[in-house]
């Protein structure tokens, strides 16, 4: 019996004006949550956990911190590198010194992460990402600081996440 597939619902935001700079929160995970990009270390009562890299996970953030050299417009605020998915707050700005009108941040933001991951899985030699990803814009200072804290916090909440082992 064949499945149907799911019909996507629309995720843009109706009255959010797109060609504006704006912040993004962007979460990519690995196929299958495979733990491949690291592993969570330093639960000691000293200790603040952290994921300690993977060769994998060394490539994602050689990608994360060469972005802002290969595009002009986005900057990574801040990230967190998980054991099967990444977090990041990206920037996107829309000023190019031109009077052409810039290109809407909701056509730039799929162009980055598609581009981002063939990096990644060009330089690893096979595939590592799901296909889809999360993505979310931040539309205040209160959500940009609530998602911040939620990304500095991520590795010492991983003894939580239902897929930790």
């Amino acid at each position: 019996m064949k499945q149907e597939i799911p019909k996507r619902k629309n995720i843009r935001l109706e009255e959010y004006d797109y060609s504006k700079t704006g912040y993004y929160f962007i979460t990519l995970c690995v196929i299958d949550r495979r733990e491949i990009l690291g592993r969570v270390v330093g639960d000691g009562v000293h200790d603040v956990p952290r994921c300690e890299l993977t060769d994998i996970g060394r490539i994602v953030e050689s990608q994360i911190s060469a972005t802002t050299d290969y595009y002009k417009y986005f900057r990574i605020d801040k990230y967190t590198i998980m054991p099967n998915h990444i977090h990041m707050i990206i920037t996107v700005s829309n000023e190019n010194g031109s009077s052409r009108k810039p290109n809407p941040t909701n056509a730039r933001i799929p162009s980055f992460v598609s581009a981002f991951r063939r990096f990644i899985n060009k330089q690893c030699g096979f595939s590592i990402w799901q296909s889809s990803y999360y993505g979310r814009i931040i539309r205040n200072e209160e959500e940009y600081g609530k998602i911040l804290q939620y990304i500095e916090e991520n590795a010492a909440r991983w003894t939580e996440d239902e897929y930790y082992q």
